[in-house]
C-alpha cells in the first residue's frame, strides 16, 4: 500500500496510512519499517518518516535494525538534515549497530550537499579503507568537488576511478561537464567530454550547448566552431540558442561568414529571421557598428558604399527578414555609443520612413546624445516630433535639454523651459541649476544668476544651499558684498540652513572689505 501511494504521489493518503499503522498497534519487522520510511522519504514526508520511526520504536511495535536505520538516514540525507543524520548515527553507535556501506553513503551525500568538505572527506576515507567505495560513492564526491570549484581534485578522483576499472554514468558526465563549464575550466570539460564519447555515450544537444557556451565565454572561438561542426557530423541539430551564442561572440566577419556557410542551408525562414537579429546584435555588441549599420540598411534596400561578406546571406532573403523597432534601436544605440550621432539620426529618419514607431527611450537616448554635443536646436526638433506622435516627454527628456541650456548660460531659455516642465509636473535637476549659476558667476554675471534664482522660486522650484552659495560668491567677486549679505539674510528668513561654506564665503568677504561690524549678524 505504501509503495503504491508513494509512486502515485498521494501524500495525504500516505500520511493517513502512517497514522493508521501507529493506531493499529500492529507489530512490524525491521524490513517493513525501513521500507515504509523510505516510501515516506521519497515523497518528501521527512518529518512523518522520522516521527513514525520514533513512535514505532517507543511503543514497541518494532526493534529497528541496521537496514531500518539505513533507510531513515537515506530519507534524512536528501533534504540535507545534517543534525538529524548525526543524531541517528550517534544513536546507532549507542545501540551497538555496526555501520556498513549503506549507512555511510547517505552520510557522505548529506555532507557533500551541505559543502562540509572535511567531514565528507573523512567519511569517504573511512569507506575507502573498508573497501566500500563503488562507482556511486565516487560519483557523489566527484560531483561535490565540481560544485565546490575543486576541478583538479574532481579530475584526480575520476582518474582514480579509471585505475579501479570504474566509470561514471552518463548523467554524472553531464553534471560534471556543466560544473566544469561554470568554472570556465573548459580544458577539463573538453577532456571529460572526450572520455564520455570514448566510453560510448552518445551526447545530446545539452552538453554541446554548455560546452560551446563556455568556450565562447573563454573566447576560444575556434574550438567552439569545431564542436559545432562535430555536432553536425554526429547528426545532432544545433538549436537556435547555440547559434546565438556563437554569432554573438564573433567580432570578425570571417568567423561569422564561416558559421553561416555551415548552417545556412539547414535553416528555415523563421530561424533565418531570428539569426539575422542575433547577427545584428552580435556585431553591435562586439564593436562592428559600421557593418551592423550597413547590414540593416541593406535589408531595407538602401545603397551602401560597400557591403560586408555577411550581407550576401540576407540580401537574397530580404523578404523573410522582419525589421522592427527593436532592431533599429539596437543599431542606433550602438551608433550613439560609438559617438556616430549623425549616422544615428540618419538611421532614425529612415526607421520612421520605413514605418517603425520610435520608442520614448530611443527619443531620450538621441536627445541625450545631442545635448552632450550642445546641439540644442536638433534636440528641440526631436522634442517636437515626440509630441506630434503622441509621446509625452519625461523628466529625463526635459532635464537633458535644461542641462544643455544651463551649459550655454541661456537664462531666458532655461526659465522658459522650467515653466513648461511645471506644466508636466517635472522638477528641474538641481545640478543643472547650480551649473548655470556657477557658469554665470565665473563670467561676472552674478546679477543675472540671482535673477535666475528669483525666477526659479517664482515658478515654485527652490534651489539648494549650494546653488545659493555659488550666487553669493559670485556677487562678492564683483564687489557686491552688501548684495551677497542681503541674499544670505533672505534665504535664512525663508528657512534655509546655511552650511559652513556659506558662512566662510561671507566672513572672508567682510574681513577683506574691513566691515567687521557686520559680522554681528552671524
Amino acid at each position: 500500500m505504501a509503495s503504491i501511494l508513494s509512486r502515485a504521489r498521494q501524500n495525504a493518503l500516505l500520511k493517513a496510512l502512517a497514522l493508521d499503522v501507529l493506531n493499529s498497534h500492529c507489530s512490524m519487522n525491521p524490513g517493513a519499517l525501513g521500507f515504509f520510511v523510505r516510501c515516506l522519504g521519497s515523497v518528501g514526508l521527512i518529518d512523518e518518516a522520522n516521527n513514525l520511526f520514533d513512535q514505532v520504536k517507543r511503543v514497541g511495535l518494532c526493534v529497528p535494525n541496521i537496514y531500518s536505520y539505513n533507510c531513515l538516514l537515506e530519507s534524512l540525507s536528501k533534504p540535507g538534515f545534517i543534525d538529524l543524520v548525526e543524531i541517528r548515527l550517534k544513536e546507532m553507535r549507542g545501540l551497538g549497530l555496526e555501520f556498513d556501506k549503506f549507512t555511510l553513503t547517505p552520510v557522505l551525500q548529506v555532507y557533500c550537499n551541505a559543502g562540509q568538505f572535511d567531514k565528507a572527506l573523512s567519511v569517504f576515507n573511512e569507506m575507502f579503507e573498508r573497501g566500500w567505495v563503488d562507482e556511486h560513492v565516487f560519483s557523489i564526491l566527484v560531483v561535490a568537488f565540481s560544485k565546490w570549484g575543486e576541478v583538479d581534485k574532481a579530475i584526480e578522483l575520476i582518474d582514480s576511478m579509471e585505475e579501479r576499472n570504474m566509470r561514471l554514468n552518463e548523467k554524472t558526465f553531464f553534471v560534471l561537464i556543466h560544473g566544469f563549464a561554470r568554472q570556465y575550466r573548459m580544458d577539463k570539460a573538453l577532456c571529460l567530454f572526450d572520455k564520455m564519447q570514448k566510453l560510448g555515450f552518445c551526447p545530446s544537444v545539452s552538453p554541446f550547448d554548455v560546452m560551446i557556451g563556455g568556450l565562447c565565454k573563454n573566447n576560444e572561438l575556434e574550438k567552439a566552431l569545431c564542436l559545432y561542426s562535430e555536432m553536425k557530423e554526429l547528426g545532432i541539430n544545433p538549436d537556435f540558442g547555440i547559434l546565438t551564442k556563437l554569432v554573438s561572440s564573433f567580432s570578425k566577419e570571417g568567423d561569422v561568414d564561416r558559421l553561416l556557410k555551415e548552417c545556412w542551408e539547414d535553416m528555415n525562414s523563421h530561424t533565418k529571421n531570428l539569426l539575422y537579429n542575433s547577427v545584428l546584435e552580435g556585431l553591435v555588441y562586439n564593436g562592428s557598428i559600421d557593418i551592423a549599420y550597413d547590414l540593416l540598411r541593406a535589408v531595407m534596400g538602401k545603397n551602401s558604399n560597400g557591403y560586408s561578406i555577411i550581407t550576401k546571406y540576407f540580401m537574397d532573403n530580404k523578404e523573410i527578414i522582419t525589421l522592427n523597432t527593436n532592431l533599429f534601436t539596437i543599431v542606433i544605440n550602438g551608433l550613439l555609443d560609438a559617438s556616430k550621432v549623425d549616422m544615428a539620426l540618419t538611421l532614425f529618419r529612415e526607421m520612421v520612413q520605413f514605418g517603425c514607431n520610435p520608442t520614448l527611450l530611443l527619443y531620450n537616448n538621441l536627445i541625450d546624445a545631442l545635448c552632450k554635443l550642445n546641439r540644442l536646436e536638433k534636440s528641440y526638433e526631436l522634442l517636437r516630433q515626440m509630441k506630434e506622435v503622441g509621446l509625452e516627454p519625461t523628466q529625463f527628456t526635459h532635464n537633458r535639454i535644461f542641462g544643455c541650456l544651463c551649459q550655454r548660460k541661456d537664462v531666458e531659455g532655461a526659465v522658459d523651459l522650467v515653466r513648461k516642465m511645471r506644466f508636466y509636473g517635472h522638477e528641474p535637476w538641481i545640478k543643472y541649476s547650480a551649473l548655470l549659476v556657477k557658469n554665470l558667476c565665473q563670467h561676472g554675471k552674478a546679477v543675472e544668476a540671482c535673477i535666475f534664482l528669483t525666477d526659479m522660486v517664482q515658478e515654485g522650484f527652490l534651489p539648494d544651499i549650494i546653488t545659493y552659495s555659488a550666487a553669493m560668491n559670485g556677487l562678492i567677486k564683483i564687489k557686491s558684498v552688501d548684495k551677497g549679505l542681503e541674499l544670505f539674510q533672505d534665504i535664512c528668513a525663508r528657512g534655509y540652513c546655511p552650511d559652513v561654506i556659506s558662512y566662510n564665503i561671507l566672513i572672508k568677504a567682510l574681513c577683506n572689505a574691513q566691515e567687521l561690524q557686520k559680522l554681528s549678524v552671524f
